[in-house]
């Protein structure tokens, strides 16, 4: 489970993806397509899925060696648009990962 997770909701999906961006700049996060978000690979920025070939908007992740922290970042496009940034005080990506992974679903 995040230290940190910080909800922001939007007017508009243009809005949404717009905050994305801005977070990715912001963030030095890696660039659109490349790596992966998995436990056992953590730096890079993709789809995901809610379902089977049901996208649920865009995601990426990253280490903060120094700060010994790990973020994950995502953008949901199913029902209101929201952005959510979930930071763990650890270097265990794992962790994040896998509460992402059961608890995404329940967001939106």
């Amino acid at each position: 489970m995040p230290e940190r997770l910080t909800i922001s909701v939007f007017p508009t999906e243009f809005a949404l993806h717009r905050a994305y961006d801005m977070a990715r700049m912001n963030d030095h996060a890696p660039a659109v397509g490349t790596g992966r978000c998995a436990a056992a690979s953590w730096a890079g920025e993709q789809v995901w899925l809610h379902g089977e070939n049901e996208p649920g908007g865009r995601v990426y992740c990253y280490l903060e060696a120094a700060a010994k922290r790990t973020r994950l970042v995502w953008e949901s496009d199913l029902g209101t648009p929201t952005l959510y940034e979930a930071q763990y005080n650890s270097l265990d990506h794992r962790t994040l990962y896998f509460w992402w992974v059961n608890t995404r679903h329940r967001l939106f």
